[in-house]
């Protein structure tokens, strides 16, 4: 290009110097420069058409940018694909499978007590509950999951309308109190202790529900027998809370918080039922001033709920469940110890044993002390109210000394039984 340039403008110098011509002779006849400007055209061209490729494609500063940052990321997932991306596994959460028994009299030989009426109920064990440093959950059948909806639909249709089979009435009244005149609102005790069957209920819906956390805090203490009989395993802590013989016993062994959560559960499943003007308030635990009243028979304040100071009736028969003295219980024989259904040896007894007091409500002394609180608001100073199987005669007493003081923990003597305060209109 260049020698064709110098070559022309040399030309084009040499033909202003000449004079003008005839035109015969001359380089630049005007074919001729339309010629040379042609041939410089096509020749600029195809040079251009022929570079060397990487001078033509030569990349901006934004595209080398560009591709440095492509190749960055390329880097990056590249490290994360490697090493970073965590294998995924299945949690797989393990399961105990339903254990069974030939026979109650099995329980017999290990020297459990199931009262012969229970015996004629039922001879097999519900799933299981078991305790370990592994989660342990029952795999509930199909058989079990229907029976679990039919036993919680039962509970709620009850308390939704309070049931007078159930639940007692307590109105709302004046007594005296620890020497005070204290006002207290009507409301709804449930006339027995929670059973083993109703907080069975409650845990299997927390398992069909898939709240296993819910279910690892509320589930029964029952290594709680074995510390108490200092027995390396006793049977209790296997059978009482699974065996459907003891399906009417009060639940004991599991903490206050486990009550506070069976409460909730109860009260929501209940309310999920109902129509707004038609909900219940929230099932709770009781003050110690709503037993009080409740088990004083409207205030009257006999030394127990069935309104005289003694623990048995003219016909000798024994009117609670609790521990009697070791010279008394020696002198009766095997059958009167079986009927009392309440001594260190014969252990709870079913939550309708004895006698109802006069609002209908059972075993408020003895069987198993009742948890309360001073005030329920700020849920301070919890205690338990009415003695249990554990304590003597004089522990059972309506303002007997609480003998479970702050126990917020599971503990066989301990249970407890609900109470609802009665809307207002």
């Amino acid at each position: 290009f260049e020698k064709t340039k110098n070559e022309f403008l040399k030309h084009l110098s040499a033909d202003v110097n000449t004079p003008p011509s005839d035109g015969k002779g001359s380089f630049f006849t005007l074919k001729n420069v339309i010629i040379m400007i042609s041939s410089i055209l096509t020749i600029s061209i195809a040079a251009i058409l022929l570079l060397p490729t990487e001078i033509n494609n030569k990349p901006t500063k934004e595209a080398i940018e560009k591709t440095k940052s492509a190749e960055e990321v390329q880097e990056v997932e590249f490290i994360i694909e490697e090493n970073e991306i965590p294998k995924n596994k299945e949690l797989i959460w393990p399961v105990l499978e339903t254990k069974s028994i030939e026979s109650v009299q099995y329980f017999e030989q290990i020297e459990l007590i199931i009262p012969k009426k229970e015996k004629a109920k039922s001879k097999k064990i519900v799933n299981p509950i078991a305790y370990s440093q592994d989660k342990f959950y029952p795999k509930l059948t199909a058989e079990e999951i229907e029976a679990n909806h039919k036993q919680k639909k039962k509970m709620i249709k009850s308390l939704s309308k309070f049931d007078k089979k159930l639940y007692a009435y307590i109105p709302s009244g004046s007594f005296d109190y620890n020497s005070k005149t204290i006002s207290i609102q009507a409301f709804y005790m449930q006339v027995y202790e929670v059973t083993n069957l109703e907080y069975r209920t409650f845990l299997f819906d927390l398992l069909i529900q898939g709240k296993k956390a819910e279910f690892d805090i509320a589930k029964p203490e029952q290594e709680k027998w074995s510390t108490l009989t200092k027995q390396g395993k006793n049977a209790y802590e296997e059978y009482y809370f699974s065996h459907t013989a003891y399906d009417n016993y009060p639940v004991v062994n599991i903490s206050r918080e486990a009550a506070e959560m069976y409460c909730f559960w109860l009260s929501n499943e209940t309310n999920a039922t109902l129509k707004d003007d038609e909900k219940i308030n929230d099932v709770r635990i009781p003050t110690r001033s709503e037993w009080v009243k409740a088990a004083s028979n409207e205030g009257q304040y006999f030394d127990y709920p069935w309104g005289n100071g003694s623990t048995q009736n003219n016909e000798g028969e024994y009117l609670a469940n609790y521990k009697i003295p070791e010279e008394e219980y020696a002198t009766l024989d095997s059958t009167s110890r079986v009927d009392l259904k309440g001594n260190p040896k014969d252990l709870t007894a079913p939550v309708k044993s004895y006698y109802p007091n006069t609002i209908g409500l059972y075993n408020l002394s003895g069987n198993v002390a009742e948890m309360v609180y001073e005030d329920y608001a700020s849920k301070n100073n919890p205690g338990t109210a009415g003695g249990s199987w554990l304590n003597s005669e004089v522990e059972i007493k309506i303002s007997g000394t609480d003998p479970y003081k702050g126990v917020t923990s599971g503990h066989p003597g301990i249970g407890f039984r609900i109470v609802v305060a009665h809307l207002n209109f």
